[in-house]
């Protein structure tokens, strides 16, 4: 047998057995170094996702607080319903297409209305999806039933924002929905999370704090394939607190009803108080159609909608107030001193003004004759204001509408009211690099122009008239109520500045508005009771002239002010008093049933 130098027959040389061991010391520090690694770096990371397989957080919301009426009316309140969630977890796409595949055939909804909540990705932490909202008795019934079929599939009660009077107060009480990614950016801090419902307008916005509550959870146990073992703890949600508004909700449906199917805003005040009783815009919405998931057609139906229904009219919407300016240029006359009571003009129906000898009509064209400021005022005749406004000027009625509280915000509840426009020669040539005329100055004494208000401003100028030069702080809400009905704050009357104005030509405005209605535009208010009023139409260059009310009652001791106006309805004494007269009938019904 010819030799090997490769091999011995000796058995394996001490070569072989020396790369053996290295072999084996290799193959153990790597094991060791991975063991290392698992159980010391990455340790907690793997214990965590262990525990993440076996232990489920379950969010439960909290229920928002009620919204009441200042006599106890519940106005906003919830409705407990039933909605299905999805562990989806770990869960693949062949597993969840069987499980929603029964959750349809049980259910009789469609695959794709069950995989809406995929697709809106309304995930809660830990992956549980909301697929079906508001489930019925019998489709309770059948899940339950066929839980064994359904791995991670369980029901949980949910409330929903309820809503009884549909638009009525729609704008005044808002409306909830998912927060967004902008707003959570500024909300995460103080624990929101994707998902969360947060009030967006009216009071839901502006006492969301108050109203939204604490989330409870529960921690459970839960086996490989999903099933819920046991409840290792929970916490309870704590309920939100209750508002108590200053709204007369009685007084509130008044106008609803008087208002009909108009577009439109009522707004009345206490002057005394600041307290709002009733805050009305239309058209409206139903803030419950924001409280279920709705598709992009049904969202694009809504914020598209050509009448604007959520806009609300009280603060948002800008407008020529008309004649109901004029007592805001009567009281700048009277404390510049450019006029007294007994200062006459005389008018002839209309007059021609500035250089290009332009024609200015009063309204109807009538002619008036030769009036003094209270029967100007009372007749409205749109002459006498053209020249009072020019002899007074521009600055000085811009003054004094700004002192009035124009052009700014009115109130402090709602963030996103639009503050309307009192112009000035300076703004007029820096917008359109063009001089102010003397035709500016008469259009602006009567309201006209480029003066624009909202109705809340009017309410809170009509109100320091009746209070003889006292703005009041407008409130909407009275108090907070925690859920065992304890009071957590109380608002009072607040005096938010006193008018810099004589009250000798603050009681002669009130004289003038009295005169117009006995014997002036709103003669026809015709109620046993002493009202202060002013009328006023407004000429729209985007459609019909708008129609305004502005007034308070009783003259010499107002407890109430109400401002009315109509989008589009002509005559101020002919669409917007009418509603006015329905407000005051049910306010002083006790008084006039008593004359």
């Amino acid at each position: 047998m010819p030799f090997n130098r490769y091999y011995s027959v000796g058995g394996p040389s001490k070569n072989s057995y020396s790369w053996f061991r290295l072999l084996l010391v290799a193959l153990f520090t790597v094991f060791l170094g991975r063991l290392l690694y698992l159980q010391v770096i990455k340790g907690d990371y793997y214990w965590a996702r262990a525990e993440r397989n076996r232990i489920q957080y379950f969010f439960i919301k909290a229920p928002r607080g009620r919204i009441f009426s200042r006599a106890g009316r519940k106005l906003v309140g919830n409705q407990p319903i039933y909605s299905l969630f999805m562990d989806t977890e770990g869960l693949d796409s062949g597993k969840k297409k069987r499980i929603t595949g029964k959750i349809s055939e049980l259910t009789g909804r469609s695959l794709k209305d069950i995989n809406k909540g995929f697709d809106l990705k309304q995930k809660q932490p830990f992956g549980v999806v909301e697929i079906i909202s508001n489930l019925s008795r019998d489709e309770i019934m059948k899940i339950e039933e066929n839980s064994h079929y359904l791995p991670g599939v369980f029901i949980q009660v949910k409330n929903r924002r309820r809503y009884p009077y549909g638009e009525n107060g729609a704008h005044l009480f808002g409306y909830i929905g998912a927060i967004n990614k902008e707003e959570l950016s500024t909300l995460r801090p103080r624990g929101f999370k994707l998902k969360d419902n947060i009030g967006k307008t009216g009071i839901e916005k502006s006492y969301d704090g108050y109203l939204r509550g604490n989330d409870g959870f529960r921690k459970i146990e839960v086996g490989v394939k999903g099933e819920h073992r046991k409840l290792i703890s929970r916490r309870p949600p704590k309920i939100g607190d209750d508002i108590i508004l200053t709204i007369d909700w009685e007084l509130q449906e008044v106008a609803y009803k008087a208002l009909g199917d108009r577009a439109g805003a009522v707004v009345v005040m206490e002057p005394k108080t600041g307290e709002i009783l009733v805050w009305l815009s239309k058209p409206g919405f139903n803030p419950e159609d924001f409280t279920l998931p709705f598709s992009k057609e049904q969202a694009a139906e809504i914020f598209q909608d050509p009448k604007h229904p959520l806009y609300d009219r009280n603060i948002q919407g800008e407008y020529a107030p008309g004649s109901a300016f004029k007592i805001v240029t009567a009281l700048a006359a009277l404390e510049s001193g450019k006029a007294v009571e007994e200062t006459e003009y005389t008018c002839n129906g209309s007059i021609r003004i500035g250089l290009d000898r332009k024609l200015y009509r009063c309204w109807k064209g009538k002619k008036h004759g030769t009036l003094d400021l209270k029967d100007a005022i009372a007749k409205s005749c749109n002459v006498y204001f053209y020249q009072l406004g020019m002899d007074t000027g521009v600055k000085i009625i811009r003054d004094m509408a700004l002192k009035m509280g124009f052009s700014k915000r009115s109130q402090d509840i709602f963030d996103y009211e639009n503050t309307g426009q009192i112009p000035s020669a300076g703004w007029k040539k820096q917008k359109f690099n063009r001089i102010w005329c003397p035709g500016d100055t008469a259009n602006m004494s009567v309201g006209q122009g480029y003066v624009l208000v909202n109705p809340m401003q009017m309410l809170k100028a009509v109100s320091a008239v009746a209070a003889t030069g006292k703005v009041m702080k407008p409130r909407l809400v009275k108090m907070i109520l925690s859920p065992e009905g304890e009071v957590i704050e109380k608002r009072g009357p607040a005096i938010e500045e006193i008018l810099e104005v004589n009250k000798d030509n603050l009681n002669f405005i009130k004289k003038a508005m009295r005169a117009v209605t006995k014997y002036g535009t709103a003669q026809y208010l015709n109620l046993n009771l002493d009202v202060a009023s002013k009328t006023g139409t407004a000429e729209n260059p985007h459609g019909d002239d708008h129609a305004w009310y502005v007034g308070f009652a009783p003259v010499d001791e107002p407890s109430i002010a109400v401002v009315v106006f109509v989008e589009n309805g002509g005559y101020g004494s002919v669409a917007a008093m009418p509603v006015a007269r329905e407000i005051f009938k049910d306010k002083f019904k006790d008084r006039l049933n008593e004359k």
